[in-house]
């Protein structure tokens, strides 16, 4: 789900309090739509919403990547040195400390 949908009161997706969506408002004044600086604040969102007539959008954007996804982590068997490594190492690499290949 990375579209943009209306976001409608009488139509709120159930996991709108957690669910890490984005919001976006549309900008009168540019004809516009821009990214909410609030996004966290879904109750204020709602209330602007209701009191105010302002048009918003939501998705829910794709999961960042973590800084470990791609990434190969390795313990050597003779000095326990744990190391993460772009490449995937055949088993008989030599740890970066010990310089065993135990890897």
């Amino acid at each position: 789900m990375n579209e943009w949908k209306e976001l409608e009161i009488d139509n709120l997706p159930p996991d709108i309090l957690v669910g890490g969506y984005e919001f976006e408002y549309f900008n009168n004044e540019y004809k516009e739509w821009r990214l909410d600086p609030h996004s966290h604040d879904v109750i204020s969102i709602l209330r602007v919403i209701i009191k105010n007539k302002i048009p918003y959008r939501y998705r829910k954007p794709e999961p960042k990547p973590t800084h470990l996804q791609g990434r190969h982590i390795y313990e050597c068997d003779n000095c326990n040195y744990i190391w993460i490594s772009k490449e995937e190492l055949k088993y008989d690499s030599p740890c970066p400390v010990c310089g065993k290949g135990n890897a």
